[in-house]
């Protein structure tokens, strides 16, 4: 039965590359983030760009969404197996529930340090009314924290704000039973091939050191140019160490929902950020 791999996470969790990485093995394709297709299919192909219209993505659109998957099937090499939709929203992922007698549906829950989400968000900026926003959906998705919302320090806010994104994926696949995998950025960034390589063995097939190379291959779908410019860089972006205060990165892991949450997923949280692998010592 052929698959559909669906990452789940946070933004700025490092999905694009994930799913370069999975979508570069010679039996799975990338199809970056799908769900573009409904609102502006012009914009869904990095490669496709300059073209009247897209190899891969021609003529789906909001009018034919829903039998997305089989149409690409039917346009993709025979050889391919298993395609890798970045897509990261669960709502997303679960309009596509029902073709579980169709296809293998297969879920990654890729989940990043909140320390470096905390970092990434105060650095945005955001203007007054989208700070009262996200303080409003702390507000209701935790309503004992309801002064807190209101009252506490932004970095504050965007921790919850972490941990209800997580929590979100989290009951999704909980509540369906969905077949799936937990992966964090640290683990992904320090033992690619080690990750990988479980993955594959996962869905089914052997790793192949290729995958590592995702620059190589021709990729539809939405990408990153930066990761195409620059492809012996490293991505384990380590900028929270220094640009967030010693007290907030301290505040953020101490926080007890956050704390029960990665217990929960049988997480770690290191110096350098989360990790499946218990600690020695």
């Amino acid at each position: 039965m052929k698959k559909i791999v669906f990452v789940l996470s946070s933004n700025y969790s490092g999905s694009h590359h994930f799913a370069l990485m999975m979508g570069s093995h010679l039996s799975t394709a990338y199809l970056g983030e799908t769900r573009r297709l409904k609102k502006s299919p012009k914009k869904a192909c990095y490669i496709c760009r300059d073209k009247p219209s897209c190899d891969l993505f021609a003529g789906i659109g909001p009018q034919n969404i829903a039998s997305l998957y089989e149409q690409l099937y039917r346009r993709l090499p025979e050889g391919v197996v298993a395609v890798v939709d970045n897509s990261k929203k669960p709502g997303w992922a679960g309009q596509y529930l029902h073709l579980a007698d169709q296809f293998d549906l297969r879920f990654v829950h890729l989940i990043r340090d909140p320390r470096a989400l905390v970092r990434r968000w105060l650095a945005e900026s955001p203007s007054a009314s989208m700070g009262f926003r996200h303080r409003r959906k702390l507000a209701i998705a935790y309503p004992h924290r309801t002064w807190a919302a209101m009252s506490a320090p932004t970095w504050v806010v965007h921790a919850y704000r972490w941990l209800r994104q997580n929590q979100e994926i989290s009951e999704f696949i909980s509540k369906n039973r969905l077949a799936h995998r937990i992966v964090t950025y640290r683990d992904l960034a320090l033992e690619p091939q080690q990750q990988l390589d479980n993955l594959m063995t996962w869905l089914g097939m052997e790793y192949q050191p290729g995958q590592l190379e995702y620059w190589k291959r021709d990729h539809h779908g939405t990408q990153k140019q930066d990761y195409f410019q620059s492809t012996e860089k490293s991505y384990f972006d380590l900028r929270w160490q220094a640009d967030l205060d010693e007290t907030v990165q301290t505040g953020v892991m101490e926080i007890a929902e956050i704390r029960r949450f990665l217990s929960k997923l049988g997480l770690y949280g290191l110096a350098d950020g989360l990790t499946s692998d218990l600690p020695v010592g």
